[in-house]
């Protein structure tokens, strides 16, 4: 397994968590935030849809979610 140095101090101002490297990468690809195919597929329809100019207008949007 791959370390690394800490050269500097690492400070916080805050409570902090420590999760295990693959933990922390579980909970991204859980969370989206790391590309998948099918995440990959959402997003080249949605493009596509937008440059169709195919939207949903920020009015509606926003009347929906205040709701």
């Amino acid at each position: 397994m791959p370390t690394s140095k800490i050269l500097h101090p690492v400070t916080m101002r805050g409570p902090i968590v420590l999760l295990p490297a693959d933990e922390y990468r579980t909970l991204l690809a859980e969370a989206g935030y790391v590309p998948t195919p099918k995440l990959t597929r959402q997003l080249a329809a949605a493009r596509s849809r937008f440059r169709k100019g195919r939207v949903i207008p920020w009015e509606q949007v926003k009347r929906a979610l205040t709701k």
